[in-house]
């Protein structure tokens, strides 16, 4: 399998974009963010339904499965050895799901990225962030804070689903782009084109230096 396309999840506050904003300084790729219309019109759906129902699944699954067509596409148009980093994918409906109703998470569409990293930072460090945001929280952001067990079986969901573990510290996201960059320096399938700025040994002083 060549890996092609690279997911990154975690809860609200974790810090996936800039993580993958870091981890394009390091390597050639293109970058994928769910645009506005498609979130927008799965937040009004969320609002409209009363709970998990299997209204909201079927639609975020057509939804999900119609944003991935929008990756694909987008893919083609990147050079053949190129990564796309894609933040956000159908990890985060599943694991919400699962968290809420009990039931196994599962990938229910052909929407499943390469590989996919969930960040994980000190839970303290996790809420100060999503709350010093200057918007008030949606009812996740503010169960995640409220609701351990919900957090926790969010968190289980993700691992369930086969996402590979970014544990750090602290919010450090040059830490967590090196750690990322070294899982798939292993992997096969992964072709490193690094980027010539910054070279990788003054990246990786600056993330061991910033993790300190």
């Amino acid at each position: 399998m060549r890996i092609r396309t690279i997911a990154f999840e975690g809860l609200d506050g974790s810090g996936k974009g800039t993580s993958i904003s870091q981890l394009a300084r390091l390597i050639e790729c293109g970058t994928w963010k769910t645009p506005k219309a498609i979130k927008e019109a799965r937040r009004e759906k969320i609002l409209e339904q009363d709970g998990e129902t299997d209204e909201l699944e079927e639609f975020m699954i057509e939804s999900y499965q119609e944003e991935w067509s929008e990756i694909m596409h987008f893919r083609s148009s990147l050079p053949e050895d190129n990564v796309l980093l894609i933040d956000r994918c159908w990890v985060s409906a599943a694991s919400v799901r699962s968290a809420r109703t009990g039931e196994d998470p599962k990938w229910l569409g052909n929407f499943r990225p390469d590989v996919v990293f969930t960040i994980r930072v000190d839970e303290n460090l996790r809420r100060e962030r999503i709350l010093a945001r200057p918007r008030a929280l949606n009812d996740r952001e503010r169960q995640l804070i409220e609701d351990d067990s919900f957090r926790n079986g969010v968190l289980q969901a993700e691992l369930e689903l086969g996402c590979i573990p970014l544990r750090i510290r602290e919010r450090a996201p040059p830490v967590v782009a090196m750690r990322a960059l070294q899982y798939l320096l292993g992997s096969k399938g992964f072709t490193y084109l690094p980027k010539e700025t910054p070279p990788l040994e003054e990246a990786l002083k600056r993330a061991t230096d910033e993790e300190e």
